[in-house]
């Protein structure tokens, strides 16, 4: 039989070790109307959908949007923020900014950005996936996949006529709350833990081993 000091350990070896099941968001299958203009000469510069972390998650690894008609000139980065929905507008330090990414051309796909390491979230907590161009440099517009109803509880389509980045946080948003942009959301194990993280969780382990093995020989002398 396993002595107490080894269940122990065990135990908070699984809690530690093992992520939450993945509740992964896709709202591509019901986006089927496009929503335009997203890119430049005139057009909106940001197009974002926000989102609640659903229990038990803590990191989303990668996202993606559905565009229409967005051509390849159309240069823009994909960003991940949290969103304060009481001021309408982006929060906090950007959790997530790509490089330049573009379509190969004006025709339905999706583009995907995959975060290295992940990126830390809170369950509960409403974020944003935006792409925007006013860190990028390129010409043309077109249309995003969009929604006909509601089909993300706790999110919406949002957009912004940012001129640059400290707009994102500085200056409300209009959103539409009856429609959501044909989007991905993948939620991931957690960042891996920094050296002095895992030293907080070796210290604890044995701390945790120390007392169920003084518990054990207290029993055995009683």
């Amino acid at each position: 039989m396993l002595s107490r000091f080894a269940w122990v350990i065990a135990f908070l070896s699984l809690a530690i070790g093992t992520p939450a099941l993945a509740q992964n968001i896709d709202t591509r299958a019901a986006a089927t109307t496009a929503f335009t203009a997203f890119g430049y000469g005139g057009a909106t510069q940001t197009y974002g959908q926000t989102f609640t972390v659903p229990g038990g998650q803590t990191a989303v690894s990668s996202f993606s949007f559905k565009l229409a008609t967005v051509p390849a000139t159309a240069t823009f980065r994909g960003v991940l923020m949290q969103w304060n929905s009481g001021t309408n507008r982006a929060t906090g330090p950007v959790l997530y900014q790509s490089g330049d990414v573009t379509t190969t051309g004006a025709t339905v796909q999706d583009v995907t950005f995959t975060i290295p390491g992940s990126a830390p979230v809170t369950a509960g907590q409403t974020y944003v996936i935006f792409a925007s161009t006013v860190n990028s440099a390129g010409s043309g517009s077109g249309g995003w996949s969009m929604t006909n109803s509601d089909v993300l509880p706790g999110g919406r389509l949002v957009y912004q006529n940012a001129g640059s980045q400290s707009d994102w946080t500085g200056t409300g948003w209009f959103g539409l709350n009856g429609n959501d942009f044909g989007v991905t959301v993948n939620f991931g194990p957690a960042p891996v833990p920094t050296l002095s993280e895992w030293a907080m969780i070796l210290f604890g382990l044995i701390l945790a081993g120390g007392a169920a093995l003084y518990i054990q020989r207290r029993q055995l002398i009683a």
